[in-house]
């Protein structure tokens, strides 16, 4: 895949998301929306639009949910997101139904990992940080391949629990490793390498290095 191909299907793709100001399609029953595939690896980006959390609106994570798409498009992995804004934030709410699809998609076709994504400010001093409640949701082996994959694209300061360990009990993470006994974590991305009309460079690699650990864990 070339650097425009990713820069095009990434802007067609975040159009959906940004719609009326990332509020999404206001009249639509069901908030979110998956994307069926192959193998062990759901992908989520549950702040995919603009969300309410405790009676205020939450801001979206800018291109999580492209992201996820141009994931689902070259590795076939299982993908769910948020479509429009709701009063349940999938990240933050016990249970809710956003949960509960991925608990129904993991049992039709047995995944074992989840991804969750989502988007950290320009200012953190991290490009990468992996919420893995201090090492209980993921096995460390997964965790020092990511890195490493991170490492061979030139994405360095990537840390493990720094800002966002994923403990809250609502969090997507929380929900799939201890009521699903699947293997979990939480990723916070950096601004800077989610937006590809500020540096696609950046985006590019991100995107090509979360396709290539996708792909070597599927094969695993």
């Amino acid at each position: 895949m070339s650097e425009e191909e990713i820069y095009e299907y990434s802007r067609f793709f975040e159009k959906q998301f940004a719609f009326n100001d990332y509020k999404g399609q206001m009249g639509a029953k069901i908030p979110f929306d998956v994307k069926w595939g192959s193998g062990p690896i759901l992908l989520s980006a549950p702040h995919a639009t603009k969300l309410f959390r405790n009676n205020r609106i939450k801001d979206q994570d800018d291109y999580t949910g492209a992201i996820g798409l141009l994931l689902h498009r070259y590795t076939n992995c299982h993908f769910i997101y948020t479509t429009r804004c709701t009063s349940e934030d999938p990240n933050f709410v016990i249970g809710g139904a956003y949960k509960e699809q991925i608990r129904k998609m993991a049992e039709i076709m047995d995944i074992r990992y989840i991804i969750d994504l989502h988007g950290a400010s320009e200012g953190r001093g991290f490009n990468i940080d992996l919420g893995t409640q201090h090492g209980l949701t993921i096995d460390q082996d997964v965790v020092d391949q990511l890195i490493e994959t991170f490492k061979n694209y030139n994405i360095m300061s990537v840390c493990e629990n720094s800002a966002f360990p994923a403990k809250h009990p609502g969090t997507v993470t929380s929900y799939c490793y201890h009521e699903l006994g699947l293997e979990s974590f939480q990723m916070e991305i950096n601004k800077k390498f989610r937006d590809p009309n500020e540096s696609l460079e950046l985006f590019v690699s991100l995107v090509q290095a979360l396709q290539e650990f996708i792909v070597t864990l599927q094969e695993n």
